[in-house]
């Protein structure tokens, strides 16, 4: 059961700057953790937002899980960029690909353009070497037509019954909604960042920061020093997201999520950019830099970034 978890893990995971003054303001959560502000934040607070929306924001946003969901239903063309590496380093296989997802109605296909390798990539019946690599084909090509239903519920609950729907549902609370519970066995309620129990391991802060020239408030939860070599006691080691100064939208997502188990390690940094599309929101980069090992599976390291670009939206 752990094993089969693992692997949807890291199936969703591949799906998900601090810059502080000198002088700084504390705050006070319900849950008894501290908010460290930088002196402009704490300006810009004066004037419009109170500093306990931002645990509000993060808990109830849903920007990046519609983002997913919206791409769905839009033309664009995709560049992705994956490399493979050994354990000191060196290169050992690279996949390029261009592609083109094309809509039609609610149906989509992935039509590829171009793709170019280096190394050993496919095994000798035709199927990809890497799991990573799998996992990144399953969730962002559909080279026979898809369809989906635009009317359907971004999240809807699960019969727990359905172990492997279930277990995927849960673990879309990682990347998607940082915060919650993940009713999983070797989770717990370490994804729960923000409650009563899991907030003595972290430290939270705002900032005022500029992400690709744009004026922005970081949110960040990282690990406070005291807990920073009980790896046992978290699995998300920092929660970085970036909100537009004018009016808060969430631009850019931070992950990075390790943990090490007898039957397993892993240890994953996302980061995944989005923007509005016609008050849409869609994906536009993710960057990912992972390493796992599970039983009877060769160890994998790998990075990758997947760009999209030229979306289209078609006229009702």
């Amino acid at each position: 059961m752990k094993n089969r978890t693992f692997y949807i893990l890291l199936l969703i995971i591949i799906c998900s700057i601090e810059n502080t003054a000198a002088q700084t303001d504390t705050l006070d959560l319900n849950f008894g953790a501290i908010v460290f502000m930088d002196s402009v934040t704490v300006s810009a607070s004066r004037d419009g937002f109170t500093k306990n929306d931002f645990i509000d924001i993060i808990q109830r946003d849903s920007s990046l899980l519609r983002a997913f969901r919206n791409y769905r239903f839009v033309s664009f063309n995709s560049v992705c960029q994956m490399e493979f590496f050994k354990s000191n380093g060196k290169s050992i296989a690279q996949f390029d690909q261009k592609a083109y997802q094309k809509v039609e109605g609610n149906c989509r296909q992935t039509l590829i353009q171009e793709e170019l390798t280096k190394g050993k990539i496919y095994k000798s019946n035709g199927t990809y070497k890497y799991l990573t690599l799998s996992m990144y084909d399953r969730l962002f090509q559909n080279k026979k037509r898809k369809c989906d239903d635009p009317s359907r519920p971004i999240m809807v609950e699960i019969n727990p019954k359905n172990i492997y729907q279930y277990q995927v549902n849960e673990l879309k609370k990682l990347i998607f909604a940082p915060g919650s519970k993940s009713d999983l066995p070797f989770l717990g309620n370490m994804t729960e960042i923000f409650s009563e129990e899991m907030s003595p391991y972290y430290q939270y802060q705002v900032a005022h920061t500029r992400f690709e020239n744009e004026p922005c408030y970081v949110f960040t939860a990282s690990i406070h020093p005291n807990f920073i070599n009980e790896n046992d006691k978290t699995i998300i080691k920092y929660l970085r997201t970036y909100f537009k100064k004018e009016n808060f939208q969430v631009i850019a997502r931070e992950y990075h999520i390790q943990q090490s188990q007898l039957l397993y390690q892993f240890d994953v940094s996302m980061k995944i950019k989005v923007d509005k599309l016609e008050e849409k929101y869609i994906p536009t980069e993710i960057n990912y830099k992972g390493f796992w090992k599970v039983p009877f599976k060769k160890e994998e390291r790998c990075k990758f970034t997947l760009s999209f670009s030229d979306y289209l939206i078609q006229e009702n």
